[in-house]
């Protein structure tokens, strides 16, 4: 639930960001 969030906060903020989030989680 907490990954959802953050990622989806961070695709809506940056899509790099996201990137980074999705990196660091895999």
């Amino acid at each position: 639930m907490l990954h959802s969030g953050i990622f989806l906060a961070a695709r809506q903020k940056n899509k790099q960001y996201s990137l980074i989030l999705t990196e660091r989680v895999i």
